[in-house]
């Protein structure tokens, strides 16, 4: 990553040479010889790292960093001290200095703690673009803004913390799994590495394991020269596995090794290979279920299931249903070089009403398809299938279902009924409160209460129907 750097020392020798050995690195260097001149630089460019001597004439280092601290968006600041000035150094990291190098030092620890702030500063501009597309409806390629959703998006932010943690990550098929894996990676300081995704049920088993592996020449037939397998691609970044659920036991021996030794052996190789990969791996079955039934290792999904994270149904965010309607509109619309349709209240409600068994993935086929099948400026309740005139499940609501008391049952029943009763007014009324309160009979405060309790904002809907 290059960087513009700025060098702040008193000695011209140490300026000169610093700034040349930065500059064969491709970062824009520019020197000052004091404190005052290297404020007056930042407070007129933009600077990503500021090298500063702690021993300098007038304003010394510490005072400077702590003026540097003070800007709306500080650098970040690698301190130079003089040899076993260990107080310094400490009052240096405390006032927020990034790190520190005592005189005299080799290039190589210049370039190991410029490389650090580089790793540091990447990830922080991934974050903040990451930021900038989560706001309101979208998180990376995730689009809802319902509460369960906002749970999730702060659960990868988190999860992506930890660079090497592995992850479980658990939902019905279509849930959206695999951009949860995504955005996990992109959030990451692995995000400059590669993003290597495989379908354990999309390969047979018996070239699954080469896939994986990779092999050496003459490891068996057709194998003509030495290969890499995914998980040697993968190293330096994110290696996610879905379905692991159908993997072989034979297999998930071998994973297992893999992320107990973090090494692997090609197919016909006599050496280990050592990897550095975060594993996400997915799946749609109950692996406690499966652990019970012999058909997965119990060691190996809990070297798995370090941090686990669950994708909600569709269901479960129905008031969700309006966004990824809107999005997927525009996106086929686009593809096909259409208008973009619009969508009339009386679809979107039965889209949002219906028991999508598939989850986004159906939402989404449906989607392409009355764009591509259909004509004019919008899409109908007429266009919809006869299926979602009420979906056969409908008449049992997952609400109902007898579990618990039923003072429990009631409750959830009632709350699931406020909701979805609440969502289909606003998304009527695109979002007008009180236009969907006349409707409902109550007063616009008791309306307003309601949506509150649910956590439903009009604005949402109002940028649904745009």
């Amino acid at each position: 990553m290059k960087l513009s750097i700025l060098l702040v020392d008193d000695e011209t020798n140490i300026r000169r040479f610093l700034g040349e050995a930065l500059r064969k690195r491709d970062h824009h260097v520019r020197s000052v010889g004091s404190a005052e001149e290297a404020l007056e630089v930042l407070h007129a460019d933009i600077v990503d790292l500021v090298i500063l001597d702690i021993n300098l004439p007038g304003m010394d280092g510490l005072a400077a960093l702590g003026k540097i601290r003070e800007l709306d968006d500080p650098p970040l600041v690698i301190m130079i001290t003089a040899y076993g000035d260990v107080k310094s150094a400490v009052t240096a990291m405390k006032l927020g200095a990034h790190d520190y190098i005592a005189k005299p030092f080799e290039m190589t620890e210049m370039e190991i703690a410029v490389g650090k702030a580089a790793e540091v500063l990447s990830l922080r501009r991934q974050v903040d673009a990451l930021k900038r597309q989560s706001t309101g409806a979208h998180f990376g390629a995730m689009i809802g803004q319902s509460p369960v959703m906002q749970q999730v998006y702060q659960a990868i932010t988190k999860i992506a913390r930890s660079p090497s943690a592995t992850v479980l990550i658990t939902g019905e098929s279509g849930t959206g799994k695999e951009l949860a894996a995504r955005a996990i990676h992109e959030l990451s300081r692995r995000s400059q590495g590669s993003f290597v995704a495989l379908n354990c049920t999309a390969i047979q088993e018996t070239l699954l394991e080469s896939e994986l592996f990779g092999y050496e020449r003459g490891a068996f037939t057709d194998a003509k020269k030495s290969t890499r397998g995914l998980i040697e691609v993968a190293s330096g970044g994110t290696l996610f596995l879905d379905e692991i659920g159908d993997m072989s036991m034979k297999l998930q021996a071998k994973l297992l090794r893999v992320l107990q030794e973090r090494v692997i052996r090609r197919l016909g190789g006599q050496k280990d290979i050592p990897i550095d990969i975060r594993v996400i791996a997915a799946t749609h079955r109950d692996l406690l279920q499966e652990i019970e039934a012999a058909n997965f290792r119990e060691d190996l999904y809990f070297r798995l299931a370090v941090v686990p994270l669950r994708m909600p149904r569709l269901v479960e965010r129905r008031e969700d249903v309006p966004l990824l309607v809107r999005a997927f509109v525009k996106e086929f619309c686009t593809v096909m070089g259409k208008p973009v349709m619009e969508v009339t209240s009386e679809a979107m409600a039965a889209l949002v009403n219906y028991d999508w068994q598939g989850n986004i993935r159906e939402l989404r086929n449906l989607i392409e398809r009355l764009v591509i099948l259909e004509e004019g400026p919008a899409l109908t309740a007429g266009h919809l299938p006869p299926a979602f005139g009420g979906s056969p499940r409908a008449a049992v609501p997952a609400a109902l279902q007898p579990t618990g008391s039923f003072r429990e049952t009631k409750s959830r029943f009632v709350a699931q009924f406020e909701r979805e009763y609440l969502t289909g007014l606003l998304i009527r009324h695109r979002g007008n409160v009180s236009r969907s309160a006349r409707e409902a009979g109550l007063e616009r405060s008791g309306f307003q209460r309601l949506m509150q309790r649910h956590g439903l904002k009009s604005q949402d809907f109002r940028a649904a129907a745009k």
